[in-house]
């Protein structure tokens, strides 16, 4: 894991970057929505990769015991040390993608957003056809293209990937845990964690709708939907790594962050490495 820095540098102000309301199948988009039950999400454009997602093995409970035997820090404030990539301008809806590799990166592993891409994030697209709008579900696959138009992905696509580009370390799907304790568990031990929530984390609102193939189900897409890495905290703020502002760090207040990872279902992922 890279080293945690102790003495925070922040920007003195952070440039309001005003969110654009995209035409589903339409005008360029970046919106990531959610449906109602558990996540909304689609995409529709070309797909780069329409390759069967790898067959996943039998859930095996990870063995964490030498990483939470970490004494975590006790420091109020707390920033680690993780490279920014920022996804403009070459991936307009690939904020889950660029988040992954930053992650990937902060842990060691040698990445570009390319390979991620192509080589490990299984990629479908919509279809209309005269029954409809239908296509996958977000926690089936990425829907549209990251480098283009399109909607996103949810906390499975992601696992999935980070698996494949990660095998010696356990991928963990901790949605449904707050960011307080995702806090306490990964970052105060030096390790960052991917989390959903909105862009410049304005309110998400209803967007497209598409049939899902798998169930018949009409799935709804939350307008907004965004993926970027929380990577320290202090009494007030949690501090991110955003790919959609160009800041290396971006300041959210607690509340405010909560209330929009909240909105897209609570989904975090991290990666933790194996023990020898």
């Amino acid at each position: 894991m890279k080293k945690v820095v102790k003495r925070l540098v922040l920007p003195a102000v952070l440039a309001g970057l005003a969110m654009e309301a995209y035409q589903y199948l339409g005008e360029f988009s970046m919106s990531h929505e959610q449906v109602s039950g558990q996540y909304p999400a689609v995409q529709a454009e070309a797909a780069v990769n329409t390759s069967e997602p790898t067959a996943q093995p039998e859930n095996t409970e990870p063995d964490l015991n030498s990483f939470l035997a970490q004494e975590p820090s006790e420091d109020e404030r707390l920033l680690l040390d993780v490279q920014y990539i920022c996804q403009k301008p070459d991936y307009p809806t690939g904020c889950e993608s660029v988040s992954s590799v930053m992650l990937l990166n902060a842990a060691g592993i040698s990445m570009d957003v390319d390979t991620f891409i192509n080589s490990f994030l299984h990629i479908e697209k919509l279809v209309s056809d005269e029954s409809g709008t239908h296509g996958p579900h977000p926690d089936e696959a990425f829907i549209g293209d990251p480098r283009g138009r399109g909607f996103g992905c949810y906390a499975p696509v992601i696992v999935s990937a980070l698996e494949q580009a990660a095998p010696e370390y356990y991928v963990l799907n901790e949605t449904g845990k707050t960011l307080e304790e995702l806090t306490d568990t990964y970052v105060k031990r030096g390790t960052p964690v991917l989390v959903w929530a909105t862009i410049n984390m304005t309110q998400s609102k209803p967007g497209a709708s598409w049939r899902i193939d798998s169930t018949g189900e009409e799935f709804v897409w939350k307008q907004g939907e965004h993926c970027l890495v929380l990577i320290g905290y202090d009494t007030e703020n949690y501090y991110m790594a955003d790919p959609y502002t160009g800041e290396p760090v971006a300041v959210y207040e607690k509340s405010l962050l909560q209330s929009r990872y909240e909105e897209m279902g609570m989904q975090a992922v991290t990666i933790v490495k194996k023990p020898q």
